[in-house]
């Protein structure tokens, strides 16, 4: 063997079984790994999960569907929402304009975590926000969101848009 080649066998090794281990885990991102018809199980069912309960959220405002998708425990860190299960279905009775429409533009998924990039529009008159959600998904359950929302400007110092 080559002077040096036993280290860089050591180090492939040990960066294999790394990265196995953290994709059996669920602990690296799947996105680094070369999809296999687009995306991996791993990336899909957590996807689904999200997408489920966010369109029972945010749009079809429907406590019960939203549910299914719900752990024993939902923690918030929304500033304006209470905490738990209970504290979603408070603030999903809150009133709001029956118009207001959220379309979700990106969804990426690291892990147990999900995240998706909207455009929340209160009424059609109105530009909206740039919205992001972040759900922890453990299991097959939502358990933990935050979200970050930045109104959309007249004008902006680019042509790209924000969303």
């Amino acid at each position: 063997m080559l002077p040096g080649q036993a280290k860089k066998r050591r180090q492939w090794r040990r960066t294999t079984v790394w990265l196995l281990d953290r994709v059996a885990h669920g602990s690296y991102s799947t996105q680094c790994l070369p999809p296999q018809g687009g995306t991996t199980w791993i990336e899909r069912q957590p996807k689904r999960i999200v997408l489920d309960f966010y369109e029972a959220v945010v749009n079809r405002r429907d406590f019960t569907a939203a549910s299914a998708h719900l752990g024993d425990v939902y923690i918030q860190h929304r500033a304006d929402a209470p905490d738990g299960v209970d504290g979603l279905r408070q603030f999903m009775l809150r009133k709001r304009n029956p118009q207001t429409r959220v379309d979700v533009r990106r969804v990426f998924v690291d892990g147990d975590h999900v995240i998706i990039h909207a455009h929340v529009v209160p009424s059609p008159e109105e530009r909206g926000s740039a919205h992001v959600d972040i759900f922890r998904v453990d299991g097959e359950k939502v358990v933990e969101h935050w979200d970050v929302d930045d109104p959309i400007p007249a004008q902006t110092a680019n042509p790209n848009g924000v969303i």
